[in-house]
This record gives structure tokens, C-alpha cells and sequence, in this order.
């Protein structure tokens, strides 16, 4: 039988639990984040060595790890364009100025897209 201490103690208990994971779901929220810009970083760096399987390997990370952000989309765009797969390059490309919010960086991605056929 239940008695009235047992259950105030389930509930102190389940509220320490849900306080606990509350606590454990603030601090990976900041994971992704410092995991997106190490991404990022990396894989930039792999752009510019010529490592282009693994920029395009790391820039798919990052844009798992952060969707909205144009960052990923203008590594794939660059990146697929030195391996010569256009229909890859374009995909990127197209997204890419569709949300870039610089406007003055839309010419420069346009100019990329017409120059794949797009």
C-alpha cells in the first residue's frame, strides 16, 4: 500500500528528474552550436587543402547540426564545383542564395549558378 510519505517522495523524486534532464538539455542546446563552428572550421580548412570528399563530409555535418545556416550550403556549392559535379554544385548553389540574407553576396552566387547552366 501507498502512504502518503511514499508518494511525496515519487513526487520530490520525479521533480528532480525532470529538473536534472532540464538542466542536462540546457547544456547540450550549447553543444551544437561550438560543434557547428568546429565543423565549419574544419571544413574549410579541407576546401582549401583540396581535401574535397572530406570538406563535403564535414559541411553536410554542419548543416545536421545547424539547418538554417547558409555556411554549409557555400562549402557544398564551392566544393562540388572543384570536383566538377554540377547537378551537386547547383542543388547547393540554388539553396544557398535562396537563403543568404547578404544581398550583396547574391550576384556573386547567381554568377556561380549561371555558369553551371542553371
Amino acid at each position: 500500500r501507498t502512504t502518503e510519505r511514499d508518494r511525496a517522495a515519487e513526487l520530490a523524486a520525479a521533480k528532480a528528474a525532470a529538473k536534472d534532464e532540464a538542466a542536462r538539455q540546457r547544456q547540450n542546446m550549447a553543444k551544437p552550436v561550438a560543434n557547428f563552428e568546429a565543423l565549419m572550421k574544419k571544413a574549410r580548412k579541407e576546401m582549401m587543402a583540396g581535401r574535397n570528399r572530406q570538406a563535403i563530409q564535414l559541411a553536410k555535418q554542419a548543416r545536421r547540426a545547424n539547418p538554417k545556416s547558409t555556411k554549409p550550403l557555400q562549402v557544398l556549392c564551392l566544393t562540388y564545383q572543384k570536383l566538377g559535379s554540377k547537378s551537386s554544385a547547383l542543388k547547393n548553389c540554388s539553396a544557398w542564395l535562396k537563403r543568404e540574407p547578404n544581398s550583396r553576396l547574391k550576384p556573386r552566387i547567381e554568377a556561380m549558378i549561371r555558369k553551371l547552366g542553371g
